[in-house]
């Protein structure tokens, strides 16, 4: 229903600004389409998750992979802070080499868990690819757990973010 804005304004004080969780608002003051919006460190989105209630946090990072490395290093700041890595790929193109890669460098070796989420599974209606998926999913991030001495639970999840499938296990 509302997120907060976070603005640092100087080495000690961070403003906190409640605004409306609304689409006009989210596309004001959010990244949308590679366009950051500079002014504000952060933005805290409140929903009433069950999960939420015990302290849990998300944390959404603009990714691995913007053109802009100081927007990268600030997902691996994130990375570095977290307790478990939910890492989202795209199920119609899981896994890429550039993915994969960044998972190696900096993941490797890590006391975390890391989870991935293969999102816009609803690319895919065929239930019989979508196994084939999750399938090839779990055994390449199996084996890529193993070989970077991952702690993982080998948990793929499939999911739609838009129809909502698959959010409920994940």
């Amino acid at each position: 229903k509302s997120f907060y804005l976070l603005k640092r304004e100087d080495d000690t004080e961070v403003t906190k600004t409640k605004v409306a969780a609304t689409e006009e608002n989210i596309r004001k003051y959010c990244t949308h389409m590679g366009e950051r919006k500079d002014e504000y460190e952060r933005f805290v989105l409140e929903y009433p998750l069950e999960v939420l209630k015990n302290g849990v946090m998300f944390v959404d990072t603009v990714g691995t992979d913007d053109i802009d490395d100081k927007y990268v290093s600030q997902t691996i700041n994130r990375i570095e802070e977290a307790a478990v890595v939910v890492y989202v790929t795209n199920a119609l193109q899981p896994l890429a080499q550039s993915e994969i890669e960044f998972l190696r460098q900096h993941l490797s070796e890590t006391p975390k868990r890391l989870f991935l989420v293969a999102n816009k599974i609803d690319g895919r209606s065929d239930p019989s690819e979508q196994k084939t998926i999750a399938d090839d999913l779990s055994e390449r991030f199996r084996n890529f757990y193993e070989q970077e001495g991952i702690r993982s639970e080998d948990k793929v999840f499939l999911v739609s973010a838009k129809t909502g499938k698959g959010l409920e296990e994940f």
